[in-house]
């Protein structure tokens, strides 16, 4: 391996640690910011009825998060793989333009771990009722994904 493919390689690791790191604590952050129930007083299902009402007499069958779960770790692979690459064209050219496409692949990797709904739920929260919305979004970025590794083997 070369020496601007290691660096690479510890860079990518590196990025990834921070950004799980970054969307641990922007989880904590958020879930400390939420509304308590107030002291003396336990919460009742009647409290949650406005919210959950719609959701009741629904089926909840979760088929498109699987789907928005393997869909979105296959973007945080793939652009696991464009960061590695332009991490490697900016050590050998540096030039600004491979620049912005590290810090481009690093948003587009961070986006594909917030929003895994495996990454949801290891940090508590649950989306469901969703539907094909789930989905949506990260299709788009797979093709995005697909895109981009296909013009950087070129």
């Amino acid at each position: 391996m070369q020496t601007n493919e290691k660096k690479a390689v510890v860079y990518v690791t590196g990025i990834i640690l921070v950004l799980i790191f970054g969307i641990a604590l922007f989880s904590v952050l958020i879930d400390s910011t939420l509304p308590s129930y107030k002291p003396g007083r336990e919460w009742t299902e009647n409290d949650f009825n406005s919210f959950t009402e719609n959701f009741k007499n629904r089926p909840q069958r979760d088929d498109f998060g699987l789907f928005a779960t393997v869909i979105s770790s296959v973007n945080a692979i793939l652009f696991a793989y464009l960061l590695f690459n332009y991490l490697s064209v900016y050590f050998s050219i540096k030039s600004n333009f491979s620049l912005g496409l590290v810090v481009m692949g690093g948003a587009f990797l961070a986006q594909s771990i917030a929003s895994n709904p495996f990454v949801h739920l290891f940090f508590g929260f649950k989306a469901l009722g969703l539907g094909p919305f789930t989905i949506i979004p990260t299709l788009f970025t797979l093709i995005i994904a697909i895109v981009l590794v296909f013009l950087s083997r070129q």
